[in-house]
């Protein structure tokens, strides 16, 4: 019988947190910064 579910799905993984992810990738006040202002110009 030939599969026909999940054709697209190589694998499935666990999504990171989101504190894990700032934890490896943390950013600077500066980029802060231009999240905040960005976000109150739109």
């Amino acid at each position: 019988m030939h599969k026909t579910d999940e054709l697209r799905t190589a694998r499935i993984d666990s999504l990171v947190t989101p504190q894990a992810l700032a934890d490896k990738l943390p950013i600077s006040a500066a980029i802060a910064d231009n999240v905040t202002a960005s976000r109150k110009r739109i």
